[in-house]
């Protein structure tokens, strides 16, 4: 009885030992897995570095943007009070073409009168 004991007993603890080896078999995949894990937590930890840096670009860019869109929007502005200034000169300068067309025409008319009189 006393064999059937200490073979009891030296079954258990043969499978105490496949168990605690099972363990840190198991036990050295999780700290695989776990390296894994901190070097895939350290890459998102540079991505989110790289997008904080993008977006803090895309930011300034927007800025730039906006100051040169309100530049365009000042130029085109300008341009648009200089084609109305240039729009009143040239009817000034057409109502200056019309007076003159017509003094020539009435000259025209008064030298051909004078020539038939003579």
């Amino acid at each position: 009885m006393e064999n059937q004991i200490l073979l009891q007993i030296l079954v258990e603890l043969k499978e105490l030992r496949e168990g605690q080896g099972e363990l840190k078999e198991g036990l050295a995949e999780v700290r695989g897995g776990l390296e894994e894990v901190r070097g895939g937590l350290e890459e998102l930890r540079r991505d989110v570095e790289e997008l904080k840096v993008g977006q803090e670009e895309l930011r300034r860019d927007v800025k730039e943007l906006k100051a040169g869109q309100e530049e365009l929007r000042r130029d085109v502005e300008e341009l648009k009070a200089g084609q109305e200034r240039i729009r009143k000169e040239l009817r000034f300068v057409w109502d200056d073409i019309r007076k003159i067309d017509e003094r020539l025409s009435i000259q025209e008319e008064e030298t051909y009168v004078l020539k038939r009189l003579k």
